[in-house]
């Protein structure tokens, strides 16, 4: 039961995140929960929205500079992603910045 509960809840959220990013052009690719469940990343055509689950806000928006996301990893506490980039590159973001790890 305690399965389905979460798929539940991963629908509910991805609906409502839907309605919050539908505000621009961009069509929403793919969602991804952070291991500690308080952010998901809303991947769009060259840009990477980061919300609150909780609030349904954006925290950061993540410019991808005319490429794609391909894939992406959260790090284990939930303040960093990995993304893997269609050129061949992999970015490393700090989720609460914005701002590119080098």
């Amino acid at each position: 039961m305690k399965q389905y509960t979460y798929i539940i809840a991963c629908v509910l959220v991805f609906i409502s995140i839907t309605q919050v990013s539908r505000s621009d052009n961009n069509e929403i690719i793919n969602i991804l929960l952070s291991p500690d469940g308080n952010k998901i990343l809303i991947y769009k055509e060259t840009l990477i929205e980061v919300v609150d689950s909780r609030t349904q806000q954006i925290i950061t928006s993540l410019s991808l500079n005319n490429s794609r996301g391909l894939f992406s990893i959260w790090s284990s506490d939930s303040n960093y992603v990995a993304i893997a980039i269609n050129d061949g590159s992999i970015q490393i973001r700090d989720i609460n910045t914005g701002s590119l790890v080098t």
